[in-house]
């Protein structure tokens, strides 16, 4: 366990210094930043593969639900999500806290991208997008990240029946498929961007394929703004 921790803390601190640099690496200097990371970390179970680090020029985000400061914030995080997937549970119960707690100088925006669709999947895909304010969408991500029992379409329909909105509007974009051009759109972004997996998360244009030294790179890119 304190090797693991000692690990992630090592590739935190170099992702820092590059967020900190704003570098726009090269592709020759990714597989040696690379290499330079498995060799300080050893032979462990993070390959270069999982480790790599990539800056993307943008992503488009100015029609996607965020949380935050979008105007001047000292971290950008962009996180592609599966609703069904247990590790962008684990991913974003472990982030939010830290979100919410400096939400004035964070700016998180989440991006669907379904990786398998089952049919709860769809459903919640569906009310997601659909639903018609920022602060409603945020409270059901929450209840679905959340959730300790399997969430199932009667919970659904019960939850949604619960909320106070405009239900008209809200079942008629769910029938008309109101919500697919989103959806598509965000799976279309980031695959040019090279996700091919969820989660994915991107901080300060960054790629970060190893989620659990996202939480570490906030703290250190918030402390090193308040000393400066």
């Amino acid at each position: 366990m304190m090797k693991k921790l000692e690990e992630t803390n090592i590739f935190s601190v170099l992702v820092v210094v590059l967020l900190i640099l704003q570098i726009a690496l090269t592709s020759v200097q990714i597989i040696k930043l690379n290499q330079y990371v498995a060799l300080t970390l050893g032979p462990t179970k993070a390959s270069l593969e999982n480790q790599d680090i990539e800056f993307v020029e943008a992503i488009p985000i100015s029609d996607d639900p965020y949380i935050g400061n979008n105007n001047d914030p000292v971290v950008t995080i962009v996180g592609f999500l599966d609703f069904s997937c247990q590790h962008c549970k684990s991913a974003y119960q472990a982030i939010m806290p830290l979100v919410y707690e400096h939400r004035d100088s964070i700016h998180f925006v989440l991006k669907d991208f379904p990786v398998k669709t089952p049919d709860i999947e769809t459903s919640l895909l569906k009310i997601t997008n659909c639903l018609p304010s920022q602060s409603i969408y945020w409270e059901f991500v929450d209840y679905i990240f959340s959730s300790d029992a399997p969430i199932t379409d009667l919970n659904l329909i019960s939850r949604v029946e619960n909320l106070n909105i405009d239900h008209s509007m809200f079942n008629e974009c769910v029938s008309n498929g109101n919500y697919i051009t989103e959806v598509e759109q965000d799976i279309s972004e980031g695959k040019k961007v090279g996700v091919i997996g969820t989660p994915t998360f991107y901080v300060n244009g960054y790629r970060i394929n190893n989620w659990n030294s996202v939480p570490s790179i906030i703290n250190m890119l918030l402390e090193i703004n308040q000393s400066n």
